[in-house]
């Protein structure tokens, strides 16, 4: 959510889009399945390694999650077609 801040946004419209969201913390669980997805993606080091837990949470959740991402590519890597990569614009 940060990433998609923009200094030319309104604090009103990032504040609405952040009470839309979920905060879901990093435990054991979404530290291993990001672990597996980097292996999986063939990607390591601290590069991707946000992008792991994000994409790990994000399969964690019961329904289908949509990840808004600047860096898609990389996304989608790591999570395939089991959850929507929507790029920043």
């Amino acid at each position: 959510m940060i990433e998609a801040f923009k200094p030319s946004n309104r604090i009103e419209a990032y504040q609405f889009t952040k009470s839309r969201l979920e905060v879901v913390p990093v435990n054991e669980t979404i530290a291993m399945a990001a672990l597996r997805l980097l292996d999986h993606a063939g990607l390591h080091g601290h590069t991707f390694a946000m992008d792991a837990i994000v994409a790990a949470a994000a399969l964690n959740q019961p329904d289908h999650s949509t990840i808004i991402t600047s860096d898609p590519s990389e996304m989608v890597k790591l999570v395939g077609k089991a959850a929507s990569v929507v790029p920043i614009v």
